[in-house]
């Protein structure tokens, strides 16, 4: 997408100057300057994000507009942040220091709402921004088309639980064909979103079709190395929830050109094992690393590590079944390791294991 129309950081960069220029101060003093690396985001910018969004919102039908960061740290609200109406690109990677491991804008909702992409915002982006302790779900995606990249929904910028009191992701009826995680690079060990700690489930889909969900950890630290559990499953499909994809199909590393085969050839060939660039890695959750229900069809999970680390090569269990299956036929799991898979109540489901499964 071409992003036209105005650039919000503009207004967040002035306002935040006019504010260090004329706010504050003891007896007339001038204000003090805020650290490079705040922890804490001044108050005021939490004023001026508010005004942001009010003012995306207040933008002509069909213009994409973009909000950046002049600060990092930690945004505390006071009260949640208006839903997004309009096309907008949130980006956190325009924040100062950031360097691609993790966020470094966080909004800390303080018990109160999360951020909501409402009618009218199909088509925007959140990047790189950490949501945690929302009274109820982090992110809540009304509208369709939106992307999700880099960011942590129930940890903190330190990489602790935070957790939101619902889901960390909930994508309703009214939501379809969003891309949750991306790595476009298609090397091994990339991770799109941290979906961790949250009370509920990491992402949940409600008669929501055409979803895409790549390379992110949901339930584990942003190492894929222990677990931050989501008090639900990983993911939960329900509700007739159809055609949406969990991983991909690239099992070639880009950044070495090396391809999965993890067999090699009746023991000549030495086996190769690669990451897959697109999958997830599901683990550490109290529930199902995945329970797909309710007549939801035609999902397919793809190069997924479900109950183990990032590497495939030690247990991170979920709470009770890898996959479940419960009531929801023609859905496959394909090329994915995972602890257990479990399908009941439902024919015309495909289990295909290529990746090797060990016995943890």
């Amino acid at each position: 997408m071409t992003w036209l129309g105005r650039l919000f950081g503009a207004t967040l960069v002035s306002a935040c100057a006019l504010c260090l220029s004329s706010c504050g101060g003891n007896g007339g003093s001038s204000p003090p300057i805020p650290p490079a690396t705040p922890t804490v985001v001044p108050a005021y910018s939490v004023a001026v994000l508010r005004a942001a969004i009010a003012a995306v919102n207040s933008e002509p039908s069909g213009t994409a507009t973009v909000i950046t960061f002049s600060v990092n740290g930690t945004i505390l609200l006071a009260n949640a942040l208006p839903a997004i109406t309009a096309v907008v690109r949130i980006d956190g990677t325009s924040a100062p220091s950031y360097a691609g491991a993790g966020p470094v804008v966080e909004v800390n909702a303080n018990a109160h709402g999360g951020i909501i992409f409402a009618t009218g915002s199909s088509g925007s982006q959140l990047l790189a921004i950490a949501v945690d302790n929302a009274g109820g779900n982090g992110v809540t995606l009304n509208a369709s088309s939106i992307t999700l990249n880099f960011d942590s929904i129930g940890v903190n910028l330190a990489g602790t639980a935070f957790g939101n009191s619902g889901d960390g992701v909930y994508v309703s009826g009214t939501s379809s064909n969003n891309l949750i995680g991306l790595n476009p690079s298609g090397a091994s060990g990339v991770v799109g979103n941290v979906i961790s700690g949250n009370a509920g489930n990491g992402i949940s889909f409600h008669a929501s079709s055409g979803n895409v969900v790549v390379a992110n950890r949901i339930g584990t630290n942003r190492a894929g190395t222990s677990s931050v559990a989501n008090g639900g499953n990983g993911i939960w499909l329900t509700t007739a929830s159809t055609g949406n994809e969990i991983g991909g199909t690239i099992y070639t590393d880009a950044a070495t050109g090396k391809t999965n085969d993890p067999t090699g050839n009746k023991g000549t060939v030495t086996p190769v094992f690669i990451v897959p660039p697109l999958g997830n890695l599901i683990s550490g959750n109290a529930q199902n690393g995945v329970l797909i229900d309710s007549l939801s069809i035609n999902n397919t999970l793809n190069g997924n590590f479900i109950g183990t680390n990032a590497s495939g090569e030690a247990a991170i269990g979920n709470g009770a079944d890898g996959v479940s299956i419960t009531g929801a036929g023609l859905n496959a799991l394909r090329k994915s390791s995972a602890m257990s898979v479990v399908v009941r109540n439902q024919a015309n489901n495909e289990v295909t294991f290529n990746v090797p499964m060990k016995d943890f």
